[in-house]
């Protein structure tokens, strides 16, 4: 009868060691999902950085596209200036 009851206590056992593997396993798929939405979370955030500080060198482009056409609007200007002055003081001989 003795080894009955061993054999029922070591059943007891397993099925308690069953009970906390399975509640292991069942804490380690909530980490798991917890670290998947981080790491998610993580991605988007990154993301949205990168979108912004592309939307800002845009910004900065454009804003030197328009720097530089006026810059050579000017030198048109000045081009134009430096003939007519050419012309003018081509009329004058010393």
């Amino acid at each position: 009868m003795k080894a009955g009851q061993a054999f029922e206590h070591i059943q007891g056992s397993v099925n308690e060691v069953a009970e906390q593997v399975l509640e292991v396993s069942s804490a380690i798929e909530q980490m798991s999902a917890i670290a998947d939405i981080c790491s998610i979370e993580y991605v988007v955030r990154l993301a949205e950085d990168t979108a912004g500080g592309a939307q800002r060198i845009s910004a900065a482009s454009q804003e030197q596209l328009g720097s530089m056409e006026e810059v050579s609007e000017s030198a048109d200007t000045l081009s134009r200036v430096a003939d007519e002055l050419e012309t003018l003081t081509g009329k004058f001989k010393v």
